[in-house]
């Protein structure tokens, strides 16, 4: 290994564990908001801070919309999909 490689290498691992150390400390930050809305009475039901099935199928719908304005935009045609 060159110096150079060593180097890409430490600074990868560096920047590897401070996004794991900043991902831990929003869920421990996340975990901490939940039990004090909890306690308080005022933590919502999961199924609502994860979206319903019909966010969802409109986001999907929006998605649609928005992959035939790219396909006119840029004059490429989509693929049709069967299952």
């Amino acid at each position: 290994m060159t110096p150079r490689e060593y180097y890409r290498e430490c600074e990868a691992a560096t920047q590897r564990w401070e996004d794991e150390s900043k991902r831990d400390l929003v869920l421990a930050w996340t975990v901490a908001a939940l039990t004090a809305q909890a306690q308080v009475g005022k933590l919502k039901s999961l199924d609502t801070m994860l979206g319903s099935s019909e966010t969802r199928r409109s986001s999907r719908e929006e998605q649609r919309q928005m992959y035939h304005f790219l396909s006119e935009r840029y004059r490429i045609p989509l693929k049709v999909v069967t299952h």
